[in-house]
């Protein structure tokens, strides 16, 4: 028995010396990964979790055992940037987004380049720590050269025999965790990855990537519509459809729809003041001729301002990763667009003035029924803030095309000088705000927000001018909240006399909504709690719009009876995350209910038992279901079949 160990020992000596690099690397890459996890609020985990992590680091640069000495190091160099590139991404992806990045995400990877100053803002100097093996190997490699790390490397049979049985070993220690991994919390764990993170908790961040790419490649999780399901849908809407809505039917019939999305205006903005000056005095005057909710929640996703116009202008859910807009541009929708043209409308146009290919724009608004995309290059470079033309602009130019436009139009408006990082020139700031009173960000912020607020506030009056103004349903809403602000600095400056916790937090995301009707008719602040999926349906309702013509998740927000309003997130927030008229359920990382908080938003977010909000967690899963049945597969059309669905 002695002499067995003894030869074990002496084989994993020699092991150890003819692979000193490999431990090295991956090592380190593991203490990476650990620092990763303790930083994005994962803890150190199991030790299974990180037997899982070093099986993947050594299965993946088990080839390089295979190299010649004279390029093994500099294969090993790279591998170590590739997976340090990968868990820096991770770290920042999450700090902004609170989930390590999903592969469909890549689809929008072209566009980081216009967000590189919110990206810096997301660098916190430990983050340098991720560096740590290059500040030690560096030093080594000048004073000792590279066979301090690669000495001896064996022969080449030798060398086939350890790389064979480093992927052998690392495939058979990853199947058996993964099937243990099953057998405790079933197929779930990779097939609804996005969830929940038991798949990173128990095989780690390295082992998710790895699932998350054969799905994204060629095993899509995602299951098809079933008869059952169609069933079930089509049921569902029906009876949506027969909700009486009474209030506002058909107030607006006929008229002109003028929707103006405004860039990161936050609804704590609304009626406030800065050293006694109205940060949007236009939009608080608007408050006095419009229907004004203040307790709208933004449900978007990672698709950020995409989501806000898909929710808006569809009524359903943003994708589980990525954005509807750069995934599903080929389906057939029933959009806003779509039925106001079949109901009348001469026409329907988009304005936002930055490139079209942007989120692939100018693909998903043909496919949503828009006529016309006047985007950057129609703008052109005219007194450019930030990524293009300023607001002023926008709206200036959009009136000499909906002035000369046969009514009843539909005109969609996306602003862009509100977004980050709020840098407006200097010429436009008129808000005293001495320095220091406030982060440099959020001082920007405020600027930003008042000057936009002014371009609107000029363009509503022009609107009344031309006599446009009162021959239209005007809607104005922020798209998401402000990126990059800190929560306690909003905390502050609302005046909470508390910390801001995950429930005030995710509250204090809203974003404001008006619905000016005709006249300015009905005028008032409305304390309906709601989402940006409602909007489309309160749309539907107000235009008179036959319902049998869309299919929506939302409900009017005109016609919620007490106990009705639901809201559901499923990114920025913990999938399966609600809001209810009274119930906020905050969802937890793993996506078992009961570790869920159920907050009272009628006591100031009070714990109640969680089992007061299994109703709307079910209901929440169900709709994200559905939504993603019909999204992914592009079954709208069957399931509104011999419903006007026209191509």
């Amino acid at each position: 028995m002695r002499t067995q160990m003894q030869q074990i020992g002496g084989r994993l000596r020699t092991f150890a010396e003819q692979n000193c690099d490999l431990l090295y690397f991956n090592g380190f890459l593991l203490i990476k990964f650990v620092l990763l996890d303790v930083w994005i609020g994962l803890g150190i985990g199991s030790p299974l979790q990180w037997v899982a992590t070093l099986a993947g680091l050594f299965l993946l640069s088990s080839l390089f055992v295979l190299l010649p000495k004279k390029i093994r190091l500099a294969a090993l160099l790279i591998f170590d940037l590739v997976i340090s590139f990968i868990i820096f991404a991770d770290l920042l992806f999450y700090r902004n987004y609170n989930r390590v990045i999903p592969l469909p995400m890549l689809e929008t990877a072209g566009q980081l380049g216009t967000v590189t100053t919110e990206i810096g803002n997301l660098i916190k100097r430990s983050d340098l720590l991720l560096l740590v093996d290059f500040v030690v190997l560096i030093p080594l490699l000048v004073i000792g050269g590279k066979d301090k790390l690669v000495n001896r490397i064996g022969s080449l049979p030798i060398r086939a025999r350890t790389s064979v049985l480093l992927a052998g070993c690392s495939v058979a220690l990853l199947a058996l965790q993964g099937y243990g991994l099953v057998a405790v919390y079933g197929k779930p764990a990779y097939t609804e990855m996005y969830t929940n993170n038991v798949m990173i908790r128990h095989m780690g961040i390295l082992s998710y990537h790895a699932v998350d790419a054969y799905h994204y490649i060629g095993g899509n999780n995602i299951q098809q519509l079933q008869e059952s399901d169609l069933r079930e849908i089509r049921t569902w809407m029906a009876e949506r459809r027969q909700e009486p809505t009474p209030n506002g039917q058909d107030v607006a019939k006929g008229k002109n729809l003028i929707i103006v999305q405004m860039e990161a205006l936050q609804r704590f903005v609304i009626n406030s003041k800065v050293n006694g000056q109205e940060v949007t005095p236009h939009l608080n005057k608007l408050i006095g001729e419009s229907i004004y909710f203040d307790n709208y929640l933004a449900e978007i996703g990672t698709g950020n301002t995409s989501d806000a116009e898909f929710m808006t202008l569809n009524s359903f859910y943003p994708a589980e990763a990525g954005a509807v807009y750069t995934q599903e541009a080929d389906n057939q929708y029933r959009a806003l667009p779509t039925v106001l043209k079949e109901s009348g409308y001469s026409s329907a146009f988009v304005f936002h003035t930055y490139k079209p290919d942007f989120y692939n724009r100018e693909n998903m608004y043909k496919a949503q029924g828009f006529d016309k995309f006047y985007s950057e290059s129609f703008f052109g470079n005219e007194d450019v803030i930030g990524w293009g033309a300023s607001d002023r602009t926008l709206f200036n130019k959009s009136l000499d095309v909906i002035s000369i436009t046969h009514q009843p139009f539909f005109s969609f408006y996306i602003t862009l000088s509100g977004h980050t990082d709020y840098k407006i020139p200097d010429a436009y700031k008129e808000l005293n705000i001495p320095a220091g009173q406030y982060s440099e960000l959020f001082t920007d912020y405020l600027h930003a927000q008042h000057y936009a607020d002014k371009a609107l506030g000029e363009y509503m009056a022009e609107l009344k001018e031309r006599g446009i103004m009162d021959e239209s349903l005007f809607v104005v809403y922020g798209d998401h909240f402000a990126n990059g602000l800190d929560k306690q600095e909003i905390g502050k400056y609302e005046g909470i006399g508390r910390e801001v916790d995950d429930y005030l937090y995710h509250e204090q995301k809203k974003v404001p909504l008006f619905i000016r009707l005709p006249g300015g008719i009905e005028a008032g602040v409305n304390h309906t709690p709601g989402g940006q999926m409602d909007l489309m349906p309160t749309l539907v309702n107000l235009l008179g719009v036959d319902k049998s013509k869309v299919f929506y998740f939302g409900q009017d927000l005109l016609n919620m009876q007490p106990g009705q309003s639901f809201s559901a997130l499923r990114q920025y927030a913990n999938p399966t995350t609600f809001a209810t008229d009274n119930l906020f359920y905050l969802a937890s990382q793993d996506g078992l209910f009961n570790h869920g908080e159920c907050h009272d938003r009628t006591n100031d977010g009070a714990l109640l038992p969680v089992e007061t909000c299994r109703p709307g967690w079910e209901r929440a899963k169900w709709e994200f279901k559905m939504n993603d049945l019909i999204v992914r597969w592009d079954t709208l059309p069957r399931v509104m079949e011999n419903e006007h669905v026209t191509k």
